[in-house]
């Protein structure tokens, strides 16, 4: 048994959505047995807001943010969003994705719409996140890339730092937590299987992030909310949650 990288962490539940759609309560619990210690929203299946938060409670599970976005911050619906954050006792909103940009024109709309949500959500004292994707490291204005740009022009935004968009993008994790660490909230470990056609795996079967460093350079500047997403697998989907738990608990 070698050592364990992280002794405490959480699953984005879009990773494991088959099995979260069929049976919400089972998966939770099992998730927990796995050796999860939290998990983020990516919807709620066939329970309520109330009802998911008293199943995380049963099974000791706690609760570190909610995706979602721009859908999210209209007339209609802007408060139910409120009030799912509030029944599941969750501060940290992460919006989604964004689109890819040839050009600085719409992402200057982005950063205006950001700067409305952040105070929407600050109203009720909710934190405003964004999760890149690889396209968000691409340079777009000069020297900086659209995440950059984004966060010189809305400072209200955290960030929830994708490490295998991250280096996919063309970046390097550790520097870019390094340069960015007072903007970075939430980790989430996602591996590659190599540059080439996007292929995402377990993490200790690709080769485009190493954990240990990144999960060291988080510590040292006190980041401490790391959460594994794999979007896609070609296994069952609680079989890739559980080799991914396995190599960071050093089973």
């Amino acid at each position: 048994m070698a050592n364990p990288i992280l002794d405490k962490f959480a699953i984005q539940l879009f990773s494991v959505r088959d099995s979260f759609n069929k049976g919400p309560r089972d998966t939770l619990k099992k998730v927990k047995e796995l050796g999860y210690s939290g998990v983020e929203i990516a919807g709620f299946a066939s329970l309520t807001p109330e009802e998911f938060k008293a199943a995380c409670d049963e099974e000791g599970l706690e609760i570190y943010s909610i995706h979602g976005g721009k859908e999210n911050f209209t007339e209609e619906t802007f408060g139910h969003l409120i009030n799912e954050m509030k029944a599941t006792g969750c501060t940290r909103f992460v919006y989604a994705w964004l689109p890819h940009f040839d050009s600085i024109e719409p992402v200057k709309q982005v950063c205006e719409d950001f700067k409305k949500y952040a105070a929407m959500l600050k109203e009720y004292g909710f934190e405003f996140f964004f999760h890149n994707h690889g396209n968000d490291l691409f340079i777009i204005d000069g020297e900086k890339s659209v995440i950059e740009y984004i966060m010189e022009q809305v400072p209200e935004m955290y960030i929830e730092l994708d490490t295998g968009w991250c280096n996919y993008g063309g970046n390097e994790s550790c520097s870019f937590i390094e340069k960015y660490h007072d903007r970075i909230k939430l980790i989430h470990l996602k591996q590659l299987d190599g540059y080439g056609d996007i292929k995402i795996t377990e993490l200790p079967n690709g080769n485009v992030i190493d954990v240990p460093p990144i999960v060291e350079v988080c510590k040292k500047h006190g980041i401490d909310q790391f959460i594994v997403e794999q979007d896609n697998t070609d296994k069952h989907d609680l079989e890739s949650a559980k080799i991914n738990a396995d190599y960071l608990l050093g089973r």
